[in-house]
């Protein structure tokens, strides 16, 4: 009777993992489906500029950080992470691109994001972002996190590219 009743709470709990994976992904598309807005006129819109576009979908724990380079120019950032819990706000853009003295591009990504309360769930996520460069040359991508919740910045990773 009580292996019965375990396996039965197992069955339980992979629904329930899907149900939460489920519902995240509703909440991102609620995300994506906010437009954000324009920039000023006589500003620079770098997420229009950038063509920047991202998902957030569930990974698995071998993923690593990447940043890749084709030869088009298109960009392809991976970052994994370990989501603890259902995601209330979920949101990539460019914060700012400006020109080192030494030539290369600083291309600095923030991760807007809050957690809402946390759970005891563990699930494997990867944010994936793609951008386009808008010129040859050499660029470093700086992908930070803000966590609402707890009002922090931070550095996640950066990675210098050239794109010849």
């Amino acid at each position: 009777m009580f292996v019965h009743s375990f396996k039965r709470l197992t069955e339980r709990d992979k629904v329930m993992k899907k149900l939460l994976i489920l519902t995240m992904a509703m909440i991102t598309a609620v995300v994506f489906a906010a437009a954000p807005g324009r920039a000023a006129p006589g500003e620079r819109d770098l997420p229009d500029e950038y063509k920047l576009t991202y998902t957030i979908e569930e990974g698995n724990l071998n993923d690593q950080f990447q940043v890749k380079l084709d030869n088009t120019g298109i960009v392809k950032v991976i970052y994994p992470f370990i989501s603890g819990g259902p995601v209330k706000i979920n949101e990539l853009q460019v914060q700012a691109a400006e020109t080192a003295d030494n030539g290369v591009t600083i291309l600095n990504l923030l991760w807007n994001c809050d957690q809402g309360r946390p759970s005891k769930a563990f699930i494997p996520m990867r944010l994936q972002a793609g951008l386009e460069l808008p010129e040859r040359g050499k660029y470093l991508i700086r992908l930070w996190k803000y966590e609402a919740g707890s009002e922090k910045t931070q550095l996640l990773r950066e990675q210098e590219i050239e794109w010849q």
